[in-house]
């Protein structure tokens, strides 16, 4: 564990400020942010914490700039290059340093914002946990440059014997919107592999996917743990994603319906229930609200892990009316958090808090909370 304070140039020198509190040891900043927590979810206790405070994020979304001649890989509303993270797995950076002379050989011009020109808005990069397979994707205005990019497949492959999945994302609007409707596969892998326990997860570009790889696997694990001894026959994971928590909590339920509005997501979570043979699973196309007919009386746990608005008033009420025995809420947003457990606090007690340091050297927490309805019939 980091007891003392780790270094980053672009903090020192005030490049980035992303990382609040790099200027504490990782002990210090986990304790800090812990207290603050604790002011707004008291039942809180003490957090898993990261096995490292660097080298610990899976994901890489870089903004591209400069010239053709000169790109620059950064973040938004910067003007300096940040392609050193040092949150990011290490071969994010290797990768990202490495690209850039591809962007130049292919001659694709850096999206220039305040001109409304250029092709290549962002690159982003992601390595599956476990396999340590990469995923590249470069988000484009248009498909001028793809025939450049697919000729150049050779060149980014010799990159590394580890990336997968190469692929380009079509986002035409001038906003900070990084994907667009149209993801189109330049090599032959739509998906990357990653592991999750001895779970096999399919992964493709688009899919929503934890950023840190350990605290991932211990936010399963912990849901996992928790649910054992529930004695649940159905459950019902509402934003389940590409699956993660359902797969976790397949071996202690007796069968388990996931819900997710992307269709990529749902076709790999399905992809990923064949490969593994798990027979005890369904996952369902669909947003939460129209789907809210699958909350019947027969669900006795449900999973949510809604996006930092939080759950909406349709969801809530339907808990509250159906009630289920049992909720497991995970959150990044310990505020839209607490505000959901107050307008459930009429029937259910909350039975654990468990915080993850998912993010480090940041203010954020993915928090696991645990709901159980006080009186069942």
């Amino acid at each position: 564990m980091t007891t003392t304070k780790e270094y980053c140039t672009y903090f020192e020198n005030k490049q980035c400020s992303s990382c609040q509190l790099l200027h504490l040891s990782y002990e210090d900043a986990v304790q800090e942010k812990y207290k603050a927590l604790q002011e707004i979810l008291p039942q809180s206790i003490a957090p898993i914490k990261n096995f490292q405070g660097f080298h610990t994020r899976n994901k890489a979304k870089f903004v591209v700039s400069g010239t053709i001649e000169d790109p620059m890989l950064g973040i938004p509303d910067n003007r300096f290059e940040i392609i050193n993270c040092p949150l990011h797995e290490i071969e994010i950076n290797i990768i990202a340093q490495k690209i850039k002379k591809i962007i130049t050989e292919t001659k694709i011009a850096p999206y220039n914002i305040s001109e409304q020109k250029g092709e290549l808005k962002y690159l982003i990069i992601f390595q599956a946990p476990g396999t340590n397979e990469l995923m590249l994707r470069f988000v484009l205005r248009s498909k001028e440059s793809i025939d450049r990019l697919k000729k150049n497949i050779p060149q980014i492959l010799e990159l590394s014997q580890k990336i997968k999945t190469i692929s380009c994302n079509i986002q035409p609007e001038h906003k900070a919107i990084i994907d667009g409707p149209d993801e189109i596969y330049l090599n032959s892998a739509e998906d990357a592999k990653a592991s999750i326990g001895e779970i096999l997860l399919f992964v493709k570009p688009q899919s929503f996917f934890q950023t840190n790889s350990k605290m991932m696997q211990e936010l399963y694990k912990t849901a996992k743990a928790w649910v054992k001894d529930l004695n649940i026959n159905q459950a019902l994971d509402l934003y389940c994603g590409v699956g993660g928590f359902s797969f976790s909590l397949a071996p202690v339920v007796t069968h388990i319906t996931g819900v997710e509005i992307s269709k990529l997501a749902i076709e790999s979570a399905n992809k990923s229930k064949s490969h593994n043979n798990i027979l005890n699973i369904s996952f369902v196309e669909s947003n939460v609200e129209n789907s809210l007919s699958l909350l019947t009386t027969e669900i006795q746990l449900v999973l949510v892990n809604p996006p930092r608005r939080g759950l909406d008033k349709n969801l809530l009420q339907k808990l509250n009316l159906i009630k289920p025995n049992y909720i497991l809420y995970s959150s990044c947003n310990p505020d839209t958090l607490k505000e959901n457990l107050n307008q459930l606090e009429k029937f259910y007690s909350i039975e654990k808090v468990l915080p993850f340091d998912m993010f480090a050297y940041s203010k954020h927490w993915e928090v696991l909370v645990l709901l159980k309805l006080k009186n069942p019939s």
